[in-house]
């Protein structure tokens, strides 16, 4: 049975992204580190921990798909625990 999300991928048309003034309309290293609050520095780290937004590479410039990139900070979102009364 072939892998489902890798044909996905495979088909997958990086000019439909909105957002951002990267090719394909994803967001360069500089434009996702100014939508994050943080320093290009950090964003460079996360990316070469792979702790960082999916990304594709145009040559050696990193880009960063606008949906994964906002489906991946969608991700991170923790919900506080409720503390009981008592």
């Amino acid at each position: 049975m072939p892998n489902s999300f890798a044909n996905n991928l495979r088909h997958l048309d990086v000019g439909s992204f909105p957002g951002g003034s990267g090719p394909g309309g994803g967001y360069t290293e500089a434009e996702l580190a100014k939508e994050l609050g943080k320093s290009l520095q950090t964003v460079g780290r996360m990316r070469k921990k792979r702790r960082g937004p999916p990304f594709w590479m145009n040559g050696k410039t990193p880009i960063y798909p606008a949906a994964l990139a906002r489906a991946w900070v969608h991700s991170r979102i923790v919900q506080p625990i409720r503390r009981r009364r008592g």
